[in-house]
């Protein structure tokens, strides 16, 4: 690649979270929770920097693409969306395991505030890697997934 390792995990960040809509007040809190997973935000929703992990998914995408001849920006958005399709699954792994933590920080269930949302919190994910990947853009999916949110937010 023509690119160093830090150049190359702070341009599949920053395509991860371009593919973050703005969210509806009713949901934002879920999409925090998950910018937390992610390392961008603390425990209480504020703007941080934390650990993002390896990255070393996105980056083999990457280094396939160009080994194949493809171009490394067209193929950004299919390696952000593959980081966000794992980060999805780890939050499910660590509610199975009941871990406490992830690399360093207080895992998004454990957090009290965000036992009961941890599931929803995770469909939130559901149209940033969609749209990060390029697989669906229609207007009505950011409002599909705001109302599948919401509606998770009821009480068991």
């Amino acid at each position: 690649m023509d690119h160093d390792t830090h150049t190359i995990i702070e341009r599949i960040q920053e395509t991860m979270r371009a593919a973050f809509p703005e969210a509806e007040a009713r949901v934002q809190r879920f999409y925090g929770m998950q910018a937390y997973h992610l390392g961008w935000r603390d425990l209480d929703l504020n703007l941080a920097y934390a650990d993002p992990g390896k990255l070393l998914r996105p980056q083999l995408v990457l280094l396939a693409t160009q080994a194949v001849g493809g171009s490394f920006e067209q193929a950004l958005p299919l390696a952000a969306g593959i980081q966000l399709i794992h980060d999805f699954s780890l939050i499910h792994d660590d509610i199975q395991d009941q871990s406490d933590t992830r690399r360093g920080r207080m895992t998004v269930w454990k957090n009290g505030a965000s036992r009961r949302a941890s599931t929803p919190a995770t469909g939130c994910l559901c149209w940033p890697t969609l749209r990060s990947i390029s697989l669906a853009r229609p207007a009505c999916l950011p409002g599909w997934c705001s109302k599948c949110c919401a509606a998770s937010m009821k009480p068991f």
